[in-house]
């Protein structure tokens, strides 16, 4: 694959995780602020039954709201909080390009993925497994970048070396 398209590609997965870490932010302050999580889920649950009355996540939803307590929202807004945050904060310094933030990044992506991956073997979400796929992608691109961002570093190096030889 060619280095330019390494680069765009890894910039665009980036800026998408921003994106992402943004928006779990977002919906971990609106939840903890606001209490708003089980009126949300039962939002979405049922527009979900307008589709298909007997949709079985949906239904199952339903039937769970009740039973949702203020710790199991705090647990959730906390969760978005803290992967939101992990997340912005490894993008921020992959873009400053620090050299600890490549495999920094891949194990914290590479958890994710244990996570989801769990999370799939019990819901068989193929939201998770999209999601998945996408973190895979990611740990590729970052891990080519990293590559190629070891490998100028060695070049600046070599150069600047051969540059300050005896005159």
């Amino acid at each position: 694959m060619r280095q330019k398209t390494i680069d765009i590609a890894f910039y665009v997965s980036i800026l998408l995780k921003a994106l992402n870490a943004a928006l779990e932010l977002a919906l971990g302050a609106l939840f903890l602020f606001t209490g708003a999580v089980g009126g949300i889920i039962a939002y979405l649950a049922r527009i979900e039954l307008i589709e298909d009355p007997t949709d079985f996540i949906a239904v199952r939803v339903m039937n769970w709201l009740p039973h949702l307590t203020s710790g199991a929202e705090r647990f959730g807004a906390y969760y978005l909080l803290s992967h939101g945050a992990v997340k912005l904060f490894l993008v921020w310094a992959l873009l400053k390009r620090y050299r600890w933030a490549y495999p920094a990044a891949i194990v914290v992506l590479g958890l994710f993925i244990v996570y989801q991956l769990a999370r799939f073997a019990g819901t068989h979400s193929v939201p998770i497994i999209i999601l998945t796929a996408f973190d895979l992608f990611v740990i590729w691109i970052i891990w080519m970048e990293y590559v190629t961002h070891i490998r100028r570093k060695k070049d600046r190096v070599r150069r600047s070396e051969a540059g300050s030889g005896p005159v």
